[in-house]
C-alpha cells in the first residue's frame, strides 16, 4: 500500500483478534487493491487473507476474506433488488418489514443490569441483548437502552459520591 497507513484502535483490535500470528507491517506492505466498499473506502487484500478497509490514510477495520466477500455480496444483492423493483410511480415500492413493538420495560431492566456490571459497548452486553431478543443495531431499541443505561450509571455515581 502506498504511504504509511495509520491503524485505528478498532482496526488494531480486529487485527489482534483475527491475524495476530502474522507480521502486520509485512502484510500491509504486501497488500494489493481488492474489491470495493461503500463510501469511497478501499479494500486491500494481504497475503495472509486479511482485508484492510482503508479510508484515506487510515485503516478503519480488518476483515477476513470471507467477511469481506459476504459484505460485498450483500451490497450487490441489495443493488440488484433495488434495480429490479424501483421505487417509482411505475413499479411497486419495496415493502419494509413490519417491526413489532418490543418490550420497553424488559429492555430497560437489561440496561440497569448492564450498568452494574458491563460496559454498554462490550461484546458480552450486545450478545446478552441479542439472546433476549433485542437488536443492538436498531436505533429505537438502542436509544431506549442507552437512556436507561446512562440514567442508572448517573444514579450509581451519585450514590457513590454521597457515600464518601
Amino acid at each position: 500500500m502506498r504511504g504509511k497507513k495509520r491503524m485505528t484502535r478498532h482496526a488494531w483490535d480486529r487485527w489482534l483478534e483475527r491475524f495476530d500470528e502474522f507480521d502486520l507491517d509485512k502484510e500491509l506492505a504486501a497488500a494489493i487493491p481488492w474489491g470495493g466498499q461503500l463510501h469511497g473506502d478501499e479494500s486491500w487484500l494481504a497475503p495472509c487473507g486479511a482485508v484492510f478497509i482503508v479510508s484515506g490514510s487510515n485503516v478503519r477495520t480488518v476483515l477476513t476474506r470471507a467477511q469481506a466477500l459476504a459484505n460485498m455480496q450483500h451490497f450487490v444483492r441489495r443493488a440488484l433488488l433495488e434495480e429490479s423493483h424501483p421505487t417509482t410511480a411505475e413499479g411497486p415500492p419495496i415493502e419494509e418489514p413490519i417491526v413489532e413493538e418490543f418490550p420497553v420495560a424488559r429492555l430497560r431492566q437489561i440496561a440497569v443490569d448492564h450498568a452494574l456490571r458491563l460496559s454498554w459497548k462490550c461484546k458480552q452486553a450486545k450478545n446478552e441483548l441479542r439472546l433476549a431478543g433485542f437488536n443492538p443495531a436498531d436505533t429505537t431499541q438502542r436509544e431506549v437502552y442507552l437512556t436507561a443505561y446512562f440514567a442508572e450509571r448517573r444514579r450509581l455515581l451519585g450514590t457513590a459520591a454521597k457515600a464518601i
